[in-house]
């Protein structure tokens, strides 16, 4: 059995880091499909038409700014893993994007097959494990919400970290 391309949607103005990206898929044309964009408002209209896997995209666009690129995209496109691509000068930004939620990010400079695919498979993974984390921790909110006596969860120092519908209740 023949397994599906794996859809990978390319958000890139810099044409240095785009050519070294269409060379490593090129290598991989067996098994990723990528389709491109330039712009930041054409990526988001792609990842909606064409739902990818995942996206690779580029911190400085035409038409957005490094500092707010991924929050632009994030606040539409929701569910498809994301890597940033930043040039050597830029990685301060892009680990910053790491923490406001890419999965990864690629220094263009640095890329090679190999690392590429490290990347995308672990983006993939780590935005599956965050989903399912989401997933679970919405369930037991919902179990803790379910439940008619108060319930406070305090940390390892007492502190408390949350309370069900029923405690907020008692509490006030």
């Amino acid at each position: 059995m023949v397994s599906p391309l794996t859809k990978v949607l390319i958000i890139e103005s810099d044409p240095k880091g785009l050519t070294e990206l269409q060379k490593i898929f090129s290598v991989l044309k067996n098994s990723h499909q990528v389709i491109l964009a330039h712009e930041l408002v054409d990526g988001i209209n792609l990842c909606e038409k064409k739902r990818p896997d995942i996206v690779l995209l580029g911190l400085e666009l035409l038409d957005s700014p490094s500092s707010a690129t991924l929050s632009h995209f994030s606040s539409k496109i929701k569910d498809i893993p994301t890597v940033v691509l930043a040039d050597e000068d830029s990685e301060l930004h892009a680990l910053r994007a790491v923490q406001n939620g890419a999965e990864a990010y690629l220094i263009k400079s640095g890329l090679n097959v190999s690392t590429v695919l490290q990347t995308l498979h672990q983006a993939v993974w780590n935005h599956k494990i965050k989903s399912e984390i989401e997933q679970l921790h919405k369930q037991n909110e919902a179990v803790l919400d379910s439940i008619t006596d108060g319930v406070i969860v305090l940390d390892s120092k007492g502190r408390v970290t949350s309370l069900n519908k029923a405690a907020e209740r008692i509490t006030g």
